[in-house]
């Protein structure tokens, strides 16, 4: 999978966690998981492994699409601005 796929999926993945829909044990699973299997975006593992229920992934899609759009469709600088919020709590 492309850069951008793997950063969408750190999307998904920290803004499932920050919102509290999973657990840091969960995205660690499921991160080890897409690693062997990058077929399979990272909700989707979430979900089959009942850590995400598929109604907050269909949430977290269009947040995410949302999100990346407004960093200028990169993914990279998306993330970039999810990763500073912890910098901002300091």
């Amino acid at each position: 999978m492309s850069g951008n796929g793997a950063d969408r999926n750190l999307l998904i993945g920290i803004l499932a966690l920050q919102m509290d829909f999973i657990d840091r044990d969960e995205l660690v699973t499921a991160m080890n998981e897409w690693v062997l299997d990058k077929s399979k975006p990272l909700g989707e593992i979430l979900v089959g492994r009942n850590a995400l229920a598929a109604q907050d992934r269909d949430l977290l899609e269009p947040m995410v699409d949302r999100h990346v759009q407004i960093h200028g469709d990169d993914t990279k600088k998306s993330l970039a601005s999810i990763s500073s919020i912890e910098s901002l709590q300091e």
